[in-house]
């Protein structure tokens, strides 16, 4: 069994390939730049595993919550490659993604609280048990709610509003504790949660993931930035030049 794996929706761009014996990945911070990153990422994994395309048996890809732009660049390219191949591509989110890069030991007995930061003043958030399964549905969650989705046992805390949410969380006097080193998803992780679905027949090649959306994207009118344009009034009492 071979899965490359994609990951496009956070500040980084990673790439894996995953086979019975080895993992092999790499990735790169970027703020932008992932749809010119990702090819090239693709064919030096592919490389260094002296394996070609025709040899993956299935693809994994991040579906979000993350980066609007981010995450339907990997979504792309994962879904035209299995498209083209005739192979299954299986759907991981970003926040299943990190909770697997956090072992058991690691944890301690702790539920998992995966917290991504959505840059709008709120996080992504999702609730793992203690022993792997999620307590919660993804979501978005302001700060103030963050308290109200955790269990009543200690908590782990991972993702890139690691630090805000423990912050917000100590003060409370509640029992968390921040993981180190699992910031944000790596292609690794996305991988093997890839991989468990594949074998559990959980997805085919025509039935290609979705991104997951948590909120809207910021839309609307373009606001006019300089000086108001005048208009004419008709109550003005003024006559208006020609």
């Amino acid at each position: 069994m071979n899965i490359l794996a994609l990951d496009t929706t956070t500040s980084a761009c990673s790439v894996a390939v995953m086979t019975d014996e080895v993992m092999i990945g790499r990735s790169e911070v970027m703020e932008r730049g992932h749809a010119e990153a990702l090819l090239p990422m693709i064919k030096a994994v592919l490389n260094e595993a002296s394996m070609g395309f025709p040899e993956i048996d299935a693809l994994g890809v991040t579906v979000g919550p993350g980066a609007f732009t981010g995450l339907r660049i990997g979504l792309a390219a994962a879904r035209g490659m299995a498209l083209a191949a005739g192979i299954p591509c299986v759907g991981v989110t970003s926040l299943e993604a990190i909770a697997e890069a956090i072992d058991f030991e690691k944890r301690a007995g702790r539920a998992l609280l995966v917290a991504l930061d959505s840059k709008r003043g709120d996080i992504f958030a999702q609730v793992f048990a203690a022993t792997g399964p999620p307590l919660t549905a993804p979501e978005a969650v302001s700060f103030d709610g963050l308290a109200d989705i955790l269990p009543e046992q200690p908590v782990v805390v991972a993702g890139t509003a690691a630090a805000a949410a423990v912050e917000c969380l100590v003060p409370r006097g509640l029992d968390v504790v921040m993981a180190a080193g699992c910031s944000s998803p790596h292609a690794r992780d996305v991988a093997r949660v890839a991989a468990r679905r594949y074998i559990a027949g959980e997805t085919t090649a025509n039935n290609p993931p979705s991104p997951l959306y948590l909120r809207s994207p910021d839309t609307g009118a373009p606001k006019h930035r300089g000086r108001p344009k005048p208009t004419d009034t008709p109550n003005s009492g003024r006559p208006v030049k020609p």
